[in-house]
């Protein structure tokens, strides 16, 4: 997703980028531009390139595409109420962000306030929403905004409707204002000012969840630490220390966790733990929610 050159902004050239944004199309919606409800397209038909580009050329009709299981743009709901529409929120959810390196904007699409963060290439969506879900958690904001996971519709930016926003929700400039040329260079000079590297973006938040959370057990009493190290507060985890190697080892990649329930699992385990230099992983590392197992489970795990 990076920019372009000024002499390389033809229509036809901000075109395809835009469209390689969206390469998985099956899963789609529509509705006319002022009503609320989306409907449903046939799975059997792919949305095209024209359908898009007639969208984005301020067509009665506004599509919104399912979020596939690999992700390039992270995109971040705002729930309308009278404590999200305040700028402290918006202030406070940009905070959270950019602490992580994120470069989070704010957009209107289909009618609803929307904070797109762009990353360098793709990645597996629930990894880096699950993420980011834990991270926006830990700072008070899980009730006010909704990370979009895999499946859930993503209304294409640029349509009828589409705005740039400022931190009180106000327009600063409309789709309406601008040509369809101009309208994708605003968006594509945005893209290459503010994608994130991927690479910069898990090792950030590596660093912070652990820390977080590691403070976070801290400030708890130590009656609520199990012998086995385990905390279970919400969406606290911690454990550790897992002797290595071990068959049932569990190891942290990528932020995901492994169950080493086989050869090779176990293999990845004990190569894992050759790599740090110690035949002892000291956690706690933070585990995402749909990659941790229940605490029983956990336990068992750390025991066995």
């Amino acid at each position: 997703m990076s920019g372009t050159t000024h002499e390389e902004k033809g229509l036809p050239n901000l075109l395809k980028a835009f469209l390689s944004l969206f390469p998985n199309r099956n899963d789609s919606a529509v509705k006319l531009n002022r009503e609320t409800n989306w409907r449903n397209t046939s799975r059997f038909s792919q949305l095209s390139d024209q359908q898009i580009i007639d969208s984005i050329g301020l067509s009665t009709l506004v599509r919104a595409i399912a979020v596939d299981d690999s992700t390039q743009i992270v995109a971040i709901r705002i729930n309308f109420g009278s404590e999200s529409t305040s700028s402290e929120v918006v202030q406070k959810l940009k905070q959270a962000l950019s602490s992580i390196s994120a470069k989070p904007t704010l957009y209107r699409l289909g009618a609803e306030p929307f904070m797109l963060v762009f990353l360098s290439n793709p990645v597996e969506t629930k990894l880096i929403t699950g993420l980011i879900e834990n991270w926006l958690e830990l700072h008070g904001l899980s009730k006010i905004v909704q990370v979009l996971s895999e499946g859930s519709l993503l209304p294409l930016p640029l349509q009828a409707g589409f705005a740039w926003l400022d931190d009180k929700f106000h327009a600063t400039i409309t789709r309406e204002e601008l040509s369809i040329t101009e309208a994708l260079s605003k968006f594509s000079d945005e893209i290459a000012a503010n994608e994130v590297n991927v690479d910069q973006l898990f090792e950030n938040l590596t660093l912070a969840l652990t820390t977080r959370s590691t403070s976070l057990a801290e400030a708890n009493n130590s009656e609520n630490i199990t012998s086995d190290g385990i905390v279970d507060q919400k969406n606290l985890e911690l454990l550790g220390p897992v002797e290595m190697p071990h068959e049932k080892a569990c190891v942290i990649k990528h932020l995901a966790l492994v169950n080493c329930d086989s050869t090779s699992d176990a293999d990845l385990a004990i190569n894992f733990a050759s790599e740090q230099n110690s035949n002892q992983l000291q956690l706690p590392f933070w585990l995402p929610p749909h990659a941790r197992a229940a605490p029983s489970e956990s336990a068992s795990k750390v025991k066995n």
